[in-house]
């Protein structure tokens, strides 16, 4: 029976058979052992600084503290006993069983740092927004990216159809926006055509927002960013029926999502939206969807191609 008022070590145990036979050491680091990757320059990195007192059990007092660490995909210890209504109603709502233990998987890394099952559940059969299981494309599609990056997604999905009507490609970084529009000004003229390219950020409404330019697939809106940048909201933005919406913004999934209601409600387009920069992401967006579209039917699936890096979750909606 677990209890707030248990100790650090108390509350591991239960959750952790394992910690019995770790006491002095990371089992983070141990199951990274297990895993085994001697050839691999990026694990052997990694292992140099997992060794570190930074993952420990002894340190989890630390990451679970009462205030929520409000970035990635940390949660409090106390915000996971407080959102238990919330991730119970998720389960159910999930439509499949690797959607379920897909969710509980991550449950347990956030409790325990079990990267293996965390890792395990990882789906690698299909592209990032693209399982074919979930998402049924045809030749008539308005694919919206945001946070188009430098365009590979734009390009994954123009290579998984054969014909589509158009894609808007959204990215507010300048440098990542000018790369995505050079690689495709060398395309065939009737593909380029169809691609909107708009240099500015997704909201609830539009406006202008602060933003700090990583030149990576790290840059975020931010009070404190250095950079003015245009914001729209893709209600007000795209004046047509959209049929599929992709969203990967650091964590202004939600706002964006407001700011796309009326096509959500009258269009029901398919979604696929990360819900794992914000700890409360992955039951709080999945909750918006319901509330503009009932009739959505929900898929959460993870594709982090490393078990020590547990990120790249969508919630598919369908």
């Amino acid at each position: 029976m677990f209890s707030k008022d248990m100790t650090i070590d108390e509350f591991y145990s239960c959750i952790h058979p394992a910690v019995k036979k770790t006491k002095n050491s990371s089992l983070l680091e141990e199951q990274i052992r297990d895993i085994q990757f001697p050839k691999n320059p990026y694990a052997q990195k990694m292992m140099t600084f997992l060794c570190a007192p930074l993952v420990t059990k002894y340190r989890m007092d630390r990451r679970f503290v009462d205030t929520p660490l409000k970035t990635f995909w940390q949660e409090s210890r106390d915000g996971l006993f407080t959102h238990e209504k919330e991730y119970r109603e998720l389960y159910d709502q999930l439509a499949d069983d690797k959607s379920q233990r897909t969710l509980i998987s991550m449950l347990q890394y956030r409790l325990t740092e079990d990267i293996i099952t965390y890792h395990r559940e990882g789906d690698f059969a299909f592209k990032q927004y693209f399982d074919k299981k979930i998402v049924a494309l045809n030749d008539h599609e308005v694919f919206v990216n945001c946070g188009g990056y430098r365009g590979d997604v734009t390009e994954m999905f123009i290579n998984s159809v054969n014909d589509f009507s158009r894609t808007y490609f959204y990215e507010p970084d300048p440098k990542n926006y000018a790369i995505a529009v050079d690689y495709f000004s060398k395309w065939q003229k009737d593909v380029l055509d169809k691609i909107v390219f708009r240099n500015c950020c997704i909201g609830k409404e539009n406006g202008t927002a602060c933003f700090n330019a990583a030149e990576s697939e790290d840059s975020y809106i931010s009070d404190t960013g250095s950079t003015a940048i245009p914001m729209v909201s893709l209600d007000e933005d795209i004046l047509e029926p959209v049929s599929f919406i992709k969203m990967d913004i650091e964590g202004y999934e939600r706002d964006a999502l407001e700011g796309a209601k009326n096509h959500i409600t009258s269009e029901h387009p398919k979604l696929a939206i990360c819900v794992y920069h914000k700890p409360d992401d992955l039951w709080e967006i999945p909750k918006l969807i319901k509330k503009y579209d009932e009739e959505y039917t929900l898929y959460l699936r993870q594709y982090s191609p490393y078990p020590w890096w547990p990120c790249e979750t969508v919630i598919y909606a369908v």
